[in-house]
């Protein structure tokens, strides 16, 4: 299940549920992150392990990488979970095969 970028951004226009999704999804990511960085640079930075400025770079260098990480496995689960349920959607299978 392959789609193109060009393809998503035509399905993107003509599908609000999809816009939606989207939009939730980047939501998710952003508070995980927001969250996540602030408790490890506290930790290292509380216990005077490592001075601020290079905690902070420290947080930014793995989020970013972590997100490139993540984002190779991503595609794969999805197509698994895809293909094992049923949820129901006969018409999205269809939109996706369509492409």
């Amino acid at each position: 299940m392959d789609i193109e970028f060009g393809t998503f951004v035509v399905g993107l226009v003509s599908d609000p549920l999809l816009v939606l999704i989207v939009i939730l999804n980047l939501g998710v990511i952003i508070v995980n992150g927001a969250t996540d960085a602030p408790n490890a640079i506290t930790t290292v930075v509380s216990t005077r392990s490592m001075k601020p400025r290079k905690a902070i770079m420290m947080a930014a260098c793995c989020n970013f990488f972590g997100l490139l990480i993540i984002s190779s496995f991503n595609n794969a689960v999805a197509n698994t979970i895809f293909k094992m349920v049923d949820f129901g959607f006969g018409f999205l299978k269809k939109f996706i095969k369509s492409f």
